[in-house]
């Protein structure tokens, strides 16, 4: 490394530094764009500072359709203020609220080396193999710790209302972390415009949200478990059916039980992730914090296994998208 070399930011995966880049608000740095979602698009970015100072950090920006709608961009801003004080080590960060060079906002939040669940979960099946019920275990323990830290927040409870697989974060350091806290109200009026995005968190929702009724601990909880059910079962709730037929089948709690789809669950596992889904709230746990108490005696210390696992898949996944990018 030559002296000019040590002045430079460490260069990031998905940064080209042979390129102009774009800077945003004057201190980030735009790179690879990693996903798109029915109000973003999720960039890999850097930070930029002074004395060559530089982190990388993920920057969700808007889509153009919703940057002329005023009702959703109040909503966006005045949830991301909210998420922004939850701070919490299962809880994805938000670190700063931009605007872009097209007047589009911007939640620019810490990066997380890793995948998210859902592709987690298509990985295993697509090597063949099942996920390890303890690994499950485990992110469903780090998510409930997310959640009660948000339900119990001492100015006011915030509910998620969309914990779904793609929105459960598994870092390389074997920890589970719950992004886009708060952004479900924004999210539902950018539904408006992608009917089809609705369709896709209707297996996850609880029954009486689908009824119209308000968001509570008791709903989040039920997207927990059909989350985790979905990571057990190998497969996606209710795949395959119809708008209606997703509501009619929720509304009478109609997935199989786990011990029917694999036979390695230990005695009472599937009973608490069953208890999660049950279509009646009162049948759920009464509150997150009592889920990690469930959930708790299902997990160990040692994360080291869990560790390996995904820097194994998330090696898969770059492979991947190498493959497919490099693809003419």
């Amino acid at each position: 490394m030559t002296g000019d070399d040590s002045r430079k930011p460490p260069r990031i995966p998905g940064l080209s530094r042979g390129r102009p880049q774009e800077l945003m608000a004057g201190r980030y740095v735009l790179g690879e764009e990693w996903a798109q979602g029915g109000m973003a698009r999720v960039f890999r970015g850097e930070l930029r500072g002074s004395k060559g100072f530089s982190r990388p950090v993920a920057i969700k920006r808007m889509l153009p359709a919703l940057g002329d709608d005023p009702e959703f961009a109040r909503l966006f801003v005045e949830e991301a203020r909210v998420v922004s004080v939850l701070s919490h080590p299962n809880i994805v960060s938000v670190l700063d609220l931009a605007v872009d060079e097209d007047e589009r906002l911007c939640i620019v939040m810490e990066w997380v080396e890793g995948v998210d669940m859902g592709t987690w979960r298509g990985l295993h099946a697509r090597s063949g193999a099942r996920t390890e019920w303890e690994h499950v275990a485990r992110v469903g323990l780090h998510v409930a710790r997310a959640l009660a830290a948000a339900h119990e927040r001492p100015a006011a409870p915030v509910f998620h209302r969309d914990v779904t697989p793609t929105n459960i974060l598994l870092s390389t350091q074997g920890i589970a972390k719950l992004v886009d806290f708060g952004l479900a109200r924004a999210g539902d009026r950018a539904t408006l415009t992608n009917p089809g995005v609705l369709k896709g968190k209707l297996p996850y929702m609880a029954p009486e949200l689908q009824a119209g009724q308000r968001a509570s601990a008791a709903t989040d909880l039920y997207s927990l478990g059909l989350t985790l059910w979905e990571a057990l079962a190998m497969q996606r709730p209710f795949d395959g059916l119809s708008t209606l037929e997703i509501l009619v089948q929720a509304g009478k709690g109609a997935i199989p039980r786990l011990e029917t789809l694999r036979d390695d669950l230990p005695e009472g596992f599937a009973d608490i992730v069953h208890r999660l889904c049950a279509r009646v709230p009162g049948d759920r746990p009464e509150s997150a914090r009592e889920t990690i108490g469930l959930l708790s005696a299902f997990t160990s210390n040692d994360r080291s296994s869990f560790e390996k696992n995904i820097r194994e898949f998330t090696e898969a996944r770059d492979t991947l998208r190498a493959a497919h990018t490099n693809t003419p």
